[in-house]
């Protein structure tokens, strides 16, 4: 069929003759059964017949199309508009937010992040379409979702959503359920990695930005609520602070300040840690595991104030720190149950050995003893004089030799900690 690639036709070459020429079959028959195939070939306007193959558009446009009905049918340009605005309407809008917000219709489908803490109010549920649902997401602080009026969320008048944590709002009738996600900033977890996975840092005491980890900072300083306190502190050794009523227990961590100047033995960068004295009045402490109480001198003047944290304030305006699990265990705080009484949340503890006495046959007791490793040897002392004074640790014949170190340990394996940012 003499059709070329462009779809013009042509004639076969056999099919022309001149005045005076026997036409044979030979030259009439063909064309004829040519220009049948080749009209057979076209697309009719009736629409009665199917393709045969690809419609090549060859760059051109298909105009006027009617608007697809059944499942089989081609969509235009206008329908193809509507699905994809449908879809987009579907997606959530992204927005950003440094403050409080009030959550109306039109942010229905929104996401909303938060970079600070801020509260989101909620339109009444009357104003609302049904099924509204939003997006939010605690990134710099924590966020209080607060409903209109009486109208409640998962059951309660608020709702905090804490720093890292991600909620879908969704209205339900005439109330609002709400699904929490996430990590909450300042999670600890151990991990079998070498390094931090995405979104966690190691727990190594390093100094981080404040902006950067907003969320972490929040969770970790900001959203305890401490503020500055002022106190007084004598010049002795070692020096007496007092402020009343301070309800430190010991090993609360501070950072000084001062409109005027501290006394000799005191500055404004270091984290001291405390050692109760008594209600009202404590000393400080340089180190959290071997505490010593610092001595004062000099003179002082101005008014002198404290702010605690838990895991430090690194610089004390730009940085903080996260906290240090480097070789020790975490411990869960006493919390009032009375195992592990008079510490504060965050305070570290040293190594230490159970008070007991040690007896043998045909003596009463031997007495409270301390193991004391030094220079790689070995002394137990403190024993009572109703015994000798055994000099190296020996196996009671069943459980070997006993093992001497630095300290007193469980059977362990070292591993990384990380905190949630």
């Amino acid at each position: 069929m003499p059709y070329d690639s462009n779809g013009n036709y042509t004639l076969p070459g056999s099919y022309f003759v001149e005045n005076g020429d026997t036409v044979l079959p030979v030259q009439h028959n063909p064309p004829l059964e040519d220009i049948q195939a080749a009209l057979s070939s076209v697309i009719l306007r009736s629409g009665v017949a199917p393709m045969g193959g690809n419609l090549k558009m060859g760059a051109k446009k298909i105009v006027d199309l009617a608007a697809g009905t059944a499942t089989t049918d081609a969509v235009n340009k206008a329908q193809m508009d509507a699905a994809t605005a449908a879809v987009a309407a579907m997606l959530p809008t992204l927005v950003s937010k440094a403050g409080n917000y009030t959550a109306l219709d039109t942010d229905y489908n929104a996401s909303i992040r938060f970079s600070a803490a801020a509260t989101l109010s909620i339109d009444p549920i009357a104003n609302l379409r049904t099924n509204w649902r939003i997006e939010v997401l605690a990134a710099g602080g924590p966020i209080t979702i607060d409903p209109n009026a009486s109208e409640l969320i998962n059951g309660a008048s608020t709702l905090v959503l804490s720093p890292g944590l991600t909620a879908t709002i969704i209205r339900e009738g005439t109330a609002f359920f709400a699904e929490i996600n996430g990590t909450p900033s300042g999670t600890i977890a151990t991990g079998g990695m070498g390094s931090a996975p995405t979104g966690w840092l190691k727990c190594n005491g390093a100094a981080i930005s404040r902006t950067t980890y907003a969320a972490l900072f929040s969770a970790l300083v900001s959203g305890d609520g401490y503020t500055q306190q002022t106190f007084t502190v004598s010049i002795a050794s070692p020096g007496v602070f007092s402020r009343t009523a301070h309800g430190f227990t010991g090993g609360e961590r501070l950072r000084l300040s001062t409109t005027g100047a501290l006394p000799t033995g005191l500055n404004t960068t270091t984290d001291y840690f405390v050692i109760y004295v008594d209600a009202n009045t404590y000393q400080l402490s340089a180190s959290d595991l071997a505490p010593v109480a610092i001595n004062t001198s000099g003179t002082q003047s101005g008014t002198h104030s404290h702010l605690r944290s838990n895991w430090g304030l690194g610089d004390g305006t730009s940085t903080f720190n996260v906290p240090d699990y480097r070789g020790i265990f975490p411990r869960g705080v006493d919390d009032g149950r009375g195992v592990d009484a008079g510490r504060a949340f965050a305070s570290a503890q040293p190594d230490a050995f159970q008070g007991h006495w040690f007896g043998r046959p045909g003596l009463t007791r031997l007495g409270e003893f301390f193991l004391n490793v030094v220079g790689g040897g070995t002394q137990i002392g403190g024993v009572r004089a109703d015994s000798t004074n055994p000099s190296v640790p020996i196996t009671n014949g069943v459980n070997g030799t006993p093992r001497i170190a630095s300290e007193t340990r469980p059977m362990n394996a070292a591993t990384h900690y990380f905190i949630k940012i």
